[in-house]
């Protein structure tokens, strides 16, 4: 979503990463990309996963397991989300700023909510197709995008 909402293109974006390590990957096309633009990309994928995996959870499912909303993101991080966590503190170096607290995660936080619906139609895209070009994904954000203007609109109108 963050690619797509900053207009860069990638190759695919996948849920079967090559590496085990990995829950998800973005195959992007080498550029420069401004160091804190690349940190808050870095953070939606891990909080984007760890946020849709608690919209499937619920709370008695937490509490059973003594988690926290906060520890199913931390989660999300380990998880799967170490390459992030580099680019994250790669980047935040680049401006001399320390990785706590990291301004970069609140922005990446925003975006997520602002854009949730466009962040949910491209998880289901991934769970049944496993894998989108960028222009598929763009496909399925702008579509329903578009669609959501349109009924915004109506809505709204008297």
């Amino acid at each position: 979503m963050a690619y797509l909402m900053h207009r860069r293109r990638f190759r695919y974006i996948t849920t079967r990463p090559r590496s085990p390590s990995m829950s998800g990957h973005v195959c992007v096309r080498p550029r420069q990309i401004d160091p804190m633009v690349r940190a808050v990309m870095a953070h939606c994928g891990p909080q984007a996963e760890g946020r849709y995996l608690l919209t499937a959870t619920t709370a008695e499912e937490l509490d059973a397991d003594g988690l926290t909303h906060d520890d199913v993101i931390t989660g999300a991080y380990l998880a799967g989300g170490h390459g992030d966590l580099e680019t994250i503190r790669e980047s935040l170096a680049v401006y001399n700023l320390p990785a706590s607290p990291d301004p970069t995660e609140d922005i990446a936080g925003t975006m997520i909510d602002q854009q949730w619906p466009i962040v949910e139609r491209l998880a289901a895209a991934l769970l049944a197709h496993r894998s989108l070009t960028y222009d598929q994904a763009l496909t399925v954000a702008q579509v329903d995008t578009e669609r959501e203007h349109r009924d915004r609109d109506e809505d709204q109108s008297p």
